[in-house]
């Protein structure tokens, strides 16, 4: 339970599962959890331990949260569904404020990303859609969640449903960092910038001159 103990755990498993060594990644995701073997009795004792080790976390947030993405690993690396895998993420606590969840979703959309895009592991493409859907709904101005939102969305060439998801033309007020992230956003489709520069800008000065 010392801290950053689950982030050293989380940073071997995840060097090995990108280099694309399941039965090495397996094997320190176990370890991980005070268990050696791979059988199945095993891998639940293993899940087991992790949770008892996550539930003991309470107060090392950042570390519970390696030990959150050890015991998904477990799921990806046993063949359970990706919809199972997910519900470990959002079945945890946010606590106090919204830095947890919010790191959280993160967490869970990067961990999709290397499972589908980086490793090309065959995966229904709405899974990671429809989530990203959810994370820019309810963090809009967090840059990681818009750059995978607007690469998920890059082969389907619909603008105005990048548009309408990022929340242009509602009535929530978008403060500096959400207006200086729109600058990016223009470039998403080639031609776009020209039409799109003095709206980005009125809405800059708009935001900097704020009270907020």
């Amino acid at each position: 339970m010392q801290a950053f103990i689950g982030q050293m755990w989380w940073d071997w498993a995840e060097l090995e599962w990108l280099n694309g060594d399941q039965d090495v990644t397996l094997r320190v995701v176990m370890r991980s959890g005070n268990v050696d073997g791979t059988g199945g009795m095993m891998i639940l004792r293993a899940k087991r331990n992790l949770e008892d080790i996550i539930n003991a976390a309470q107060g090392l947030w950042k570390d519970r949260e390696a030990w959150v993405k050890l015991r998904a690993l477990i799921d990806l690396m046993t063949g359970s569904s990706l919809p199972a895998m997910l519900t470990i993420f959002d079945s945890q606590p946010a606590g106090v404020g919204k830095a947890l969840g919010e790191s959280l979703m993160v967490a869970s959309l990067v961990m999709l990303y290397q499972h589908t895009i980086t490793l090309r592991t065959p995966t229904p493409p709405g899974i990671f859609r429809d989530r990203l859907q959810v994370a820019i709904g309810l963090y809009p101005s967090n840059t990681i969640v818009l750059g995978m939102f607007l690469e998920a969305e890059k082969g389907h060439g619909v603008w105005g449903r990048v548009r309408s998801q990022l929340g242009d033309g509602g009535a929530k007020e978008k403060g500096v960092s959400r207006r200086a992230a729109e600058v990016w956003v223009a470039g998403w489709e080639k031609g776009r910038w020209e039409a799109e520069a003095e709206r980005t800008r009125n809405g800059l000065v708009a935001a900097a001159e704020s009270d907020r």
